[in-house]
């Protein structure tokens, strides 16, 4: 019997602030990209991001027309991309501490033998990977795509506009960092 049971655990032989820290990565990720929750996020930031943009690209386009500049439609997105995301950043974060305050998942889960280290990075990453996806890649690249397609501005550099997005995705993780 004792053979049996034994064999349904899995023994964890982390060491030090590493204790417990894929247990509770495998259990955010679990979170973000098992459920509903990131096709939430991805469809909330490419309506507000994107869908923005394409009324500048078309006020653009009216604009040239009438022979006037338009708006400025990449200064436009580093707005609605950086900003924007840098609010809902904030909320989001703000939302996954308070929840596990209040429903007293951090206590129980500090009260296992996990780090508070690993129970912070966990979440750190996770959140990171899931928000950059969802909030900067994503929309980013529809923009990119968007913009070679439809604007008067035509295909940009694709090493520029990646190191744009780079600048995006570090800023958007100084605001996920922060919180």
């Amino acid at each position: 019997m004792n053979a049996n049971i034994s064999s349904l655990f899995q023994l964890v032989n982390e060491k030090g602030w590493r204790r417990g820290l894929g247990n509770l990565l495998q259990g955010e990720y679990s979170a973000w990209f098992k459920s509903s929750r990131w096709w939430k996020h991805l469809i909330m930031w490419i309506s507000i991001i994107n869908v923005m943009m394409v009324i500048m690209i078309i006020a653009s386009a009216k604009a040239a027309q009438e022979g006037n500049d338009g708006p400025p439609v990449l200064f436009m997105y580093g707005i609605f991309g950086g900003m924007f995301v840098a609010f809902g950043v904030m909320i989001i974060m703000q939302r996954v501490l308070v929840r596990e305050k209040q429903s007293g998942t951090a206590a129980w889960v500090l009260s296992k033998p996990v780090t508070r280290t690993a129970f912070v990075l966990s979440r750190l990453v996770v959140n990171t990977i899931a928000i950059l996806l969802t909030a900067v890649i994503v929309p980013g690249v529809i923009l990119y795509i968007s913009l070679g397609l439809f604007s008067d501005i035509g295909w940009l550099s694709p090493f520029g506009f990646a190191a744009a997005l780079v600048m995006v995705a570090l800023h958007t993780f100084y605001w996920i960092a922060l919180v």
